[in-house]
C-alpha cells in the first residue's frame, strides 16, 4: 500500500525545501485523463527506482486540491501533487504552452535544472528517460 499522499497548493510549495535531493517535476494536463493517469501510474510503479537515486517525484497540474486528493487516493500515488491553476511552476521553468506539452523537469540536489523532456503522446517515456538521465548523473 502506498504511503499517504500529499497535496499542496502552489503557494505552499517551496522548491528550495528539496535542496540536497534531486527533484522530478512532471507537468501533466488533467487528473483522471487517460494519458495523464498512465503517466502518474508509471511514476508510481517506478518510485523505488527514483528513491534509489535520492530523487523525489512531484506531479503538477491545474487541477484543484480536492481533485488531486481523489486522483491520488484512487491510484495510490505515493508522491506529492501540486495544484497550480495559474501555471506558476510551469512558467518558472519556461514551459509556456500547457496544452501542447506534457513535460518533465529534473532538478539536481543543488537546484540546477539537469534535464527537460516533452512528449505529449508517450507518457511512459517520461519515466524511462528521466531514470536514464538519473543513472548517468
Amino acid at each position: 500500500m502506498a504511503q499517504p499522499m500529499k497535496v499542496k497548493e502552489v503557494c505552499d510549495f517551496d522548491l528550495n525545501s528539496y535542496r540536497g535531493r534531486n527533484l522530478v517535476l512532471f507537468f501533466y494536463i488533467k487528473d483522471f485523463a487517460k494519458l495523464c493517469t498512465v503517466e502518474a501510474i508509471a511514476f508510481r510503479d517506478k518510485i523505488e527506482y527514483f528513491h534509489s537515486f535520492e530523487t523525489e517525484v512531484i506531479g503538477v497540474s491545474k487541477d484543484p486540491v480536492d481533485t488531486h486528493v481523489k486522483f491520488s487516493e484512487e491510484f495510490s500515488l505515493p508522491f506529492t501533487l501540486v495544484s497550480d491553476p495559474k501555471d506558476a511552476l510551469r512558467q518558472r521553468f519556461g514551459l509556456k504552452d500547457f496544452m501542447k506539452c506534457r513535460a518533465t523537469v529534473l532538478v539536481d540536489s543543488v537546484g540546477k535544472e539537469r534535464f527537460r523532456y516533452c512528449s505529449l503522446f508517450d507518457p511512459v517515456s517520461h519515466v524511462r528517460e528521466t531514470l536514464r538521465v538519473l543513472s548517468e548523473l
